[in-house]
């Protein structure tokens, strides 16, 4: 926990849907943490491009100053020295960015139910030992390879390319404490409703909230089930 606050790691395949997960959480009253939105904010500092442009030279950073991902990505796929360097580089600032935005809000009035991390490679970085639970979301490979087919063009085999270096799905399933299956092919597979907002019931830590809540109806069952045991087995113990 942070300051009493729970952490929940999300973890799943590429093309699994873990944002669109950790967005319903964060519906739910949980603060969610894209590790790639503070990437970018790494990615933007003084300090961390000078380093990059020392390492690979001015072409690495684009006309507006801001990185070339495109150029970066070809330095340090299956180049595993040049990946650990940029790690070792990035994550310090990363940790400091996280922890400076779970202080913040753990500060406030009214705190987040817990805290979402969504980080594509939880497990691979070391993340997942400071987590309170990990949830895993589970998307058959052909909805896997459908929406990565629609969202980034990429074919059956650039998405085994992608994820060859990370562990495999089974060991990441297996190592986490809760499971939520994603298969709806759309977001809207029922109308969003207004979820009013009132006390949580006894039996249930977890309070409903004001406003849309997209989503299937299923997922968002399975979010809500999720959070409330989660909450309830931390408070038993």
């Amino acid at each position: 926990m942070f300051q009493g606050i729970p952490i929940i790691g999300i973890v799943g395949g590429v093309g699994s849907g873990k944002s669109h997960v950790a967005h319903l959480f964060g519906n739910l009253g949980c603060l969610v943490i894209s590790s790639d939105k503070q990437v970018t904010e790494a990615y933007a500092l003084p300090e961390v491009l000078n380093q990059i442009r020392q390492r690979w030279g001015d072409e690495a950073i684009g006309p507006q100053g801001l990185i070339n991902r495109k150029l970066i990505a070809s330095k340090v796929f299956n180049v595993p020295a040049e990946r650990q360097w940029l790690e070792s580089l990035l994550h310090p600032v990363v940790a400091n960015l996280r922890d400076a935005v779970m202080q913040q809000a753990a500060q406030q009035s009214e705190r987040p139910v817990a805290f979402i991390w969504d980080t594509p490679l939880l497990f691979e970085v070391g993340l997942a030992d400071r987590c309170d639970a990990v949830v895993f979301v589970d998307t058959p490979d052909d909805v896997r390879l459908d929406r990565v087919r629609r969202s980034r063009g990429w074919d059956a085999g650039e998405l085994r390319r992608r994820e060859i270096s990370q562990w495999p799905l089974d060991k990441k399933r297996r190592l986490s404490h809760y499971v939520i299956t994603n298969a709806a092919e759309t977001p809207d597979s029922c109308p969003a409703t207004k979820d009013p907002a009132r006390p949580p019931e006894v039996d249930s830590p977890v309070a409903s909230v004001d406003g849309e809540i997209s989503g299937s109806c299923e997922l968002r069952r399975q979010v809500r089930q999720v959070l409330s045991r989660i909450v309830s087995d931390l408070r038993a113990n």
